[in-house]
């Protein structure tokens, strides 16, 4: 298996080096961007093994009962995940599959804050 699901984690310091490479000069709004996400530090959010973030999950993570655990079980649930979307990536499960199944584990009271078809957002640098 080389590629695999990884777990990152909004920072509340975080600053962009701008100049260097023009890839990181597309990113300078970052913040901004995390802002009109409802991203808070210390939010995690996933990155497929084809280096995408799933704004499906990243919403699940951050408006969701999930958003109020404790950030020790954070760490822990979000570790689980990432395993369990390691096992569905190599069986060529839908994104689709993912995302309805972290709602799933929660209720169906969950399903309404996972907007559908709301798609993926830019590829994670």
């Amino acid at each position: 298996m080389d590629k695999l699901w990884t777990v990152h984690w909004v920072s509340d310091a975080l600053g962009i080096p701008v100049g260097g490479h023009p890839v990181l000069n597309e990113w300078r709004d970052l913040v901004e961007r995390e802002d009109r996400c409802g991203l808070e530090p210390g939010d995690p959010f996933m990155v497929d093994p084809e280096y995408r973030v799933d704004i499906r999950l990243t919403r699940f993570f951050s408006r969701s009962s999930f958003a109020h655990l404790a950030k020790t079980t954070k760490v822990s649930y979000s570790t689980d995940y990432r395993v369990f979307f390691d096992f569905l990536w190599q069986r060529g499960s839908s994104k689709s599959s993912r995302s309805s199944a972290v709602a799933a584990q929660h209720g169906p009271g969950q399903r309404g804050e996972v907007e559908p078809g709301a798609g993926r957002a830019a590829p994670a640098v």
